[in-house]
């Protein structure tokens, strides 16, 4: 989603501005072997595991807990993460039925039993905006629902610690003048965008 909200659009138009360039760009809910996988340049949001890559850094993005407003409206909103285990949810099947909080600066994992467990994050989001339950996702992914007041954020106290949105690319492999062109072309907006959604985090 993080592509096609953002990446997409900055990668269309550095195409119209340079329209003897081609690309081919891959959008994976997975973690690839840029290498292997034969990718020139990686976009990645998390920690980075992997020693071999090279991180240009464009900003964080973190988790939040979202509900309907008709849900807040029909239940309150939930005080603390622990109140969550008597709360209907949605959650992303591959992340599991663990959603992790901050409480007093510790990490807080809290368990929850999920209504709909989902594999695609849009589904996730309209059963929330359903009132069927509260979900959980990047706050990229909540935007525009945040703005629309479709979703409003809780628990916000309780978020835990940004991630790294960076660009990554191998050790092993010089970037060729294009693909550096398009990376430095396109950071700046991106930069832009993340610190642009952090700010209406709050």
């Amino acid at each position: 989603m993080f592509g096609h909200l953002h990446l997409t659009p900055l990668l269309n138009q550095w195409l119209k501005q340079h329209p003897h360039m081609r690309a081919e760009l891959t959008l994976l809910d997975r973690i690839t072997d840029l290498l292997e996988e034969g990718f020139d340049l990686g976009l990645r949001i998390g920690h980075l595991a992997d020693s071999t890559l090279i991180a240009r850094p464009l900003g964080h993005t973190g988790y939040v807990l979202c509900a309907s407003p008709e849900l807040i409206e029909q239940r309150g909103s939930p005080q603390h993460p622990q109140d969550l285990a008597h709360w209907p949810t949605v959650c992303f099947a591959p992340a599991g039925s663990t959603w992790h909080f901050q409480v007093d600066g510790k990490p807080w994992p809290q368990r929850i039993d999920p209504l709909i467990r989902a594999n695609q994050v849009d589904t996730q989001l309209a059963a929330a905006r359903d009132g069927l339950g509260l979900c959980r996702v990047l706050s990229y992914q909540a935007q525009q629902d945040f703005e629309r007041g479709t979703l409003v954020p809780v628990l916000t106290d309780y978020n835990p610690p940004p991630m790294p949105v960076q660009f990554v690319f191998p050790h092993s492999r010089l970037l060729s003048p294009r693909v550096r062109h398009f990376m430095e072309a396109v950071e700046g907006a991106l930069r832009e965008r993340l610190a642009g959604a952090a700010n209406r985090r709050g």
